[in-house]
């Protein structure tokens, strides 16, 4: 499957590391879906996406409307801070990615 499998970020670029946190604001979700259009069309088998976390999630409209034959899901962001929050997020994203899997090959 992983041979299947792209990952991207959203928003692709590296924070300032000099400059405190912000926020990805709308503007950049939108900077960031504008590349990743990109990017799905140059995949013309590409059948499902997972939304990794809330500001990936935030552009599935702009996604569904660029792509809308694509199953589009949803699960928590897979770092470390968010899996530790509950139990049950670990196996939600167990669920999501066997779900995009099965979509993928079918």
């Amino acid at each position: 499957m992983r041979e299947q499998t792209i990952l991207w970020n959203l928003y692709p670029w590296l924070p300032d590391l000099d400059s405190p946190a912000e926020a990805i604001t709308r503007s950049k979700i939108i900077e960031g879906v504008t590349l990743l259009k990109e990017v799905m069309d140059l995949l013309p088998r590409l059948r499902v996406l997972v939304l990794a976390g809330r500001v990936a999630q935030r552009a599935a409209p702009e996604i569904k409307q660029h792509g809308p034959e694509l199953s589009l899901l949803a699960m928590p962001h897979p770092s470390p801070l968010s899996i530790c929050q509950h139990p049950d997020v670990a196996a939600n994203i167990v669920t999501t990615l066997t779900r995009a899997a099965s979509v993928a090959n079918a």
